[in-house]
């Protein structure tokens, strides 16, 4: 008889837990860095555009 393999490590509605904006990992991973990516995007754009 055949059974089918359920992952155990992907995430699911029921395990998943919002993100803790009291944590300081979750700030930078979350807000800090995605931040900081665009504006290094937008500054190098305008940097290109001028060349």
């Amino acid at each position: 008889m055949w059974f089918i393999q359920t992952p155990g490590e992907i995430p699911t509605p029921h395990n998943n837990d919002p993100i803790d904006l009291t944590s300081t990992s979750d700030i930078l991973i979350y807000i800090v860095i995605p931040v900081l990516l665009l504006i290094l995007y937008i500054l190098w754009r305008r940097g290109r555009r001028n060349s």
